[in-house]
């Protein structure tokens, strides 16, 4: 898809090359029975962003995506604050999102693993 000389990350095609992107994603989806609309899985990871943040590119991570350039710079031997500078972000305040973020994950696979609450006669 060209970008008529457009160059940078947060650029664009233009009209055009954005309409036959478009149209072709559509006959794709169609001749391969897949579903025109996606649903929203936000466990799903982009191993390409996550490949890019590990290099330093800007890129917008999910939550599961940072958990797991984290995971990536970490086993590498990155301290909080080189992984902050590779992100662009505050080492401390990275640590922080990432406590954050694994708190809500231990939360929520154990609320999954604990036994439905039985119903208490009144």
């Amino acid at each position: 898809m060209a970008v008529h000389g457009r160059r940078g990350p947060f650029q664009s095609a233009c009209g055009a090359c954005w309409e036959h992107a478009v149209r072709a994603d559509a006959l794709f989806a169609a001749e391969w029975g897949l579903p025109a609309e996606l649903v929203h899985e936000p466990d799903l990871v982009d191993a390409v962003a996550v490949d890019r943040a590990c290099a330093g590119d800007p890129v917008r991570l999910t939550s599961a995506e940072l958990l797991t350039v984290v995971e990536r710079l970490r086993s590498g031997g990155l301290t909080w604050t080189q992984m902050g500078k590779r992100l662009g972000r505050d080492g401390e305040s990275l640590g922080r999102r990432v406590r954050e973020l694994t708190a809500v994950t231990t939360s929520a696979a154990q609320t999954a693993d604990s036994p439905e609450p039985e119903a208490v006669a009144a």
